[in-house]
């Protein structure tokens, strides 16, 4: 008799597990459906009209209008003959009210991701900023928001089968009777969103992975961006005694003159390695165009994990003379390309290390403001932008 109860008493607690694993699965997901945005598209070609469904997702918000990402061939058809002739999207909340959308017209990518833009359905709308992830590994368990135009999320869970790679920004997950016509649908694990389906078919899904939208949005078309990484921290608090602060991607003038800039702060890379990985990557390989070197195949990689098992074998003092010496390397490169291609380059680079909260050692190397660094950079010998540079990763290996 004691056995039949004890038996009964652990399956009755395997099943409250199960339940309280699935009602956390469904809480990830439910939090982000005030997020996700039904979208219809009419395009118009020279005999017929004809419509596209799909979904998207929130990224951004400035100035009383909202930034949606969804995938382009839902807004926009591989046709010379066709052109997009509206854009209407429904959003959570009032799903039976339409909204007109815009399709931003942005530098073109060989990916599958567009922009729209919205007006902000009512003062009170609010959405879900602090829900994306970069951080998932093969197996993670995944799911979706957007099935038959509903909100709703498949009963059946996923599992990621393929991560992103230095040629390919894809995540592959298999998930079983999947519906079709979710593009847009943002893919979720239980730390948040992960990225955005792009294709589907009845046994899985591809999705763009949620840091090649933000890179492209942040960094390419220089568009808002108010979604914040679990992994990363959170925005930082307006400066009370500043002259100028900024926040979620809006200006607000307290007194004039001055600048001093303080937008949302990340967490710099958890150790030396990973710092030094993500800058070989971001900074100077994915920068090269074809024919130029930095010295090395090793060097020329944009593989990430190349460079983090590298310079986890390397000592301190060396791994900060080679990057050191591939930004000088790379600053003649970018100068070769021009004042302009110059400037972006070290604008990019001083508006990144500005959100790790090292002091540069003054308010206008610490500044977030890209155009201040741009604008300064422009006309500057690039022997001073190498200087500069070299003081930076001098005081960020210091702070680790």
């Amino acid at each position: 008799m004691k056995k039949v109860i004890i038996l009964i008493l652990a399956v009755l607690q395997i099943s409250v597990l199960y339940a309280h694993s699935e009602t956390n699965s469904d809480k990830a997901a439910e939090k982000f459906k005030k997020n996700v945005v039904k979208i219809r598209t009419t395009f118009q070609s020279e005999d017929n009209q004809m419509d596209e469904n799909g979904f998207g997702f929130i990224i951004g918000e400035s100035d009383g209008n909202l930034y949606i990402a969804t995938p382009e061939h839902v807004v926009k058809l591989d046709d010379p003959y066709a052109e997009t002739k509206s854009i209407e999207i429904n959003f959570y909340k009032n799903k039976w009210e339409s909204h007109p959308a815009t399709l931003m017209s942005l530098k073109q990518n060989l990916i599958d991701l567009a922009l729209i833009e919205v007006k902000k359905p009512g003062d009170n709308f609010q959405w879900e900023k602090r829900f994306y992830s970069t951080s998932f590994s093969e197996g993670d368990e995944v799911w979706f928001i957007g099935k038959n135009g509903q909100w709703a999320i498949p009963e059946t869970k996923g599992l990621i089968s393929e991560l992103p790679s230095s040629f390919s920004a894809e995540i592959k997950a298999e998930m079983d009777r999947v519906c079709l016509g979710i593009s847009g649908a943002p893919l979720i694990s239980r730390k948040g969103i992960i990225g955005m389906i792009t294709q589907d078919s009845n046994a899985d899904i591809t999705a763009l992975s949620i840091e090649a939208i933000r890179d492209i949005v942040t960094k390419k078309w220089r568009a808002p961006w108010g979604l914040i990484d679990e992994n990363s921290g959170r925005y930082g608090k307006p400066l009370q005694l500043g002259l100028w602060y900024q926040t979620n991607f809006k200006k607000i003038q307290v007194l004039p003159k001055f600048k001093i800039m303080t937008s949302f702060i990340i967490a710099k890379p958890a150790d030396i390695f990973s710092f030094y990985a993500k800058a070989s990557k971001e900074f100077l390989a994915d920068r090269l165009l074809n024919g130029e070197t930095l010295g090395s195949s090793g060097t020329d990689s944009k593989d990430y994990h190349l460079h983090y098992n590298w310079a986890k074998h390397q000592s301190k003092s060396r791994l900060k003379k080679a990057l050191i010496d591939k930004f000088n390397k790379m600053a003649l490169i970018q100068n070769s390309h021009g004042h302009e291609a110059k400037a972006k380059w070290y604008a990019d680079i001083c508006t990144e290390w500005a959100k790790y909260k090292v002091n540069f050692g003054s308010p206008a190397a610490n500044s977030l403001d890209y155009n201040l660094h741009k604008n300064w950079a422009r006309g500057t010998n690039v022997s001073v932008l190498q200087n500069l540079i070299k003081m930076r990763i001098d005081k960020i290996f210091n702070s680790y």
